[in-house]
């Protein structure tokens, strides 16, 4: 059982119960199926390379339901699996993974948590989403550069083109799809965590 559901969103630190640990689970295998199942696309022309993908929305799912703790376990969960087990870019990868995501996660989830109702909700996603943009931003410039090599004067020429758009794209479209599950289901997913 967790307390403070209420506040679920503000990072209140629920017990680590089964039931708990089995929506971390659940969440976790639900993100892999939207990573393994989902067909991938590129959002913009300039970087095809960037591939957009739903695995972001459970793991918004768990922040807002469970909160912002066990959101972060399946962020790390399923960045793991990503970088483990499918080769993206290795733990490298599911490291960048996890700053981008977890901005988004971190943002949207503290600041739904202060302005309650559906605008907090609605201006902590889109702010996330922009925190996840700008994250990427120094990410590609030391990671992409100084560990896969890429020359810097490519990466900026890379930025407004192709990698901010496509992260904050990526990020504002599993927003949108995260919140409107969520508001369609809302009964569903209160009944869900009090039990």
């Amino acid at each position: 059982m967790l307390k403070n559901v209420g506040n679920a969103a503000a990072g209140d630190a629920p017990r680590m119960d089964t039931r708990l640990i089995a929506r971390i689970g659940l969440l976790t295998a639900l993100s892999l199926v939207f990573l393994l199942v989902v067909p991938r696309v590129s959002l913009v022309p300039a970087a095809p390379y960037l591939q957009y993908d739903m695995a972001d929305v459970p793991i918004l799912l768990a922040g807002f339901l469970l909160g912002m703790g066990p959101g972060f376990w399946v962020l790390g969960l399923v960045s793991l699996f990503q970088g483990l087990l499918l080769g993206e870019n290795g733990l490298i990868g599911a490291f960048m993974h996890f700053c981008a995501t977890g901005a988004l996660l971190w943002v949207a989830c503290t600041v739904a948590a202060r302005i309650h109702g559906a605008k907090g909700k609605v201006l902590g996603l889109v702010l996330g989403s922009v925190a996840m943009m700008l994250v990427m931003v120094p990410m590609n410039l030391l990671v992409t550069v100084y560990i896969f090599g890429q020359p810097q004067e490519v990466v900026l020429a890379a930025l407004l083109p192709g990698i901010m758009p496509f992260n904050l794209l990526k990020a504002l479209i599993n927003s949108a799809i995260f919140l409107s599950i969520y508001t369609v289901n809302e009964k569903f997913f209160a009944g869900l965590v009090r039990h």
